[in-house]
């Protein structure tokens, strides 16, 4: 039969005929196909996709700007945080008053054996992250003090932990609450605030998970959590933003005397002016 071809399914003894050309050997399709496609439903917001894709709304672009941001500011955070940790564990002792809460945390680490240890912790010693920050063997152990020795101890659990929530891969996608990661985002939370507990300055999206809550931008304010604990944006976890390339608003004029005597009625102060270019309530000011 002219046009005619076969093939055979894995484990099926029987061909599956069809035509190289049904148009051209005279042989009619047995499934038509449609004069025109369906319309495509609208996206969130509104936006219907065009014939290319779809064509991307404002909340989608606002939640890919923020991303692009978090990814930077994780990374930055992260190459701050490892020289931090170099030289807290190059010192011969823990700072003054951390002895305690180091060896509380090691212990309660080997303990529990959180996700990231227990993904890391027994190959870690051969990690070039690990020599990175400590670089320190069994040996020393047989004249270090114990204080030192606490820091020896330490020093395992901090290369694990930065080796699960720094990288390039999923590693980087910690700070998201939208993502999986290898280090849960609960416990690189309790890693930054066990840090800060030593006296590292933690970063804003740092502090966000540290918080729990989700990362807004690097001014600080944006992390606080809402009154009802809400977030916005489509993207789950990763709230709407104000685009940094918007028109900003124009300054409250300034003042206008028109009482009498020279003091300004309430009606004629202008609502005042926020750094970010919103107006709020206008204060009362007795005529």
């Amino acid at each position: 039969m002219p046009g005619a071809a076969a093939f055979f399914p894995a484990y099926q003894d029987d061909p599956v005929w069809y035509c190289l050309d049904p148009d051209a050997h005279g042989h009619a399709r047995r499934y038509p196909t449609l004069a025109r496609p369906f319309p495509a439903p609208p996206l969130p917001g509104g936006t219907v996709p065009g014939p290319d894709g779809p064509a991307e709304n404002d909340d989608a672009r606002r939640n890919r700007m923020l991303v692009i941001e978090g990814n930077k500011a994780w990374t930055a955070a992260g190459t701050v945080r490892q020289q931090w940790l170099t030289e807290l564990l190059a010192r011969k002792a823990p700072p003054s008053g951390t002895a305690t809460s180091i060896a509380r945390f090691v212990t309660a680490q080997l303990l529990t054996m959180p996700e990231p240890l227990r993904r890391a912790l027994g190959s870690i010693r051969h990690h070039p992250l690990y020599q990175e920050l400590s670089g320190a063997d069994a040996a020393e152990t047989a004249t270090a003090s114990l204080p030192r020795m606490w820091l020896l101890a330490l020093a395992p659990i901090a290369a694990s932990y930065e080796d699960q929530i720094t990288g390039t891969g999923t590693e980087r996608d910690t700070w998201r609450n939208d993502r999986y990661s290898p280090c849960p985002r609960t416990d690189a939370g309790a890693w930054f605030r066990f840090l800060a507990e030593l006296g590292h300055q933690l970063s804003p999206i740092e502090q966000a998970v540290a918080d729990g809550v989700p990362y807004r931008g690097d001014a600080p304010e944006a992390n606080e959590p809402a009154a009802d604990g809400s977030t916005a944006g489509n993207l789950p976890g990763i709230p709407a933003q104000t685009d940094t390339d918007d028109e900003p608003a124009a300054e409250c004029p300034g003042p206008q005397v028109t009482g009498s005597g020279g003091e300004p009625t309430a009606d004629s102060i202008p609502a005042r002016h926020e750094a970010d270019g919103a107006c709020t309530e206008r204060p009362a000011v007795a005529a």
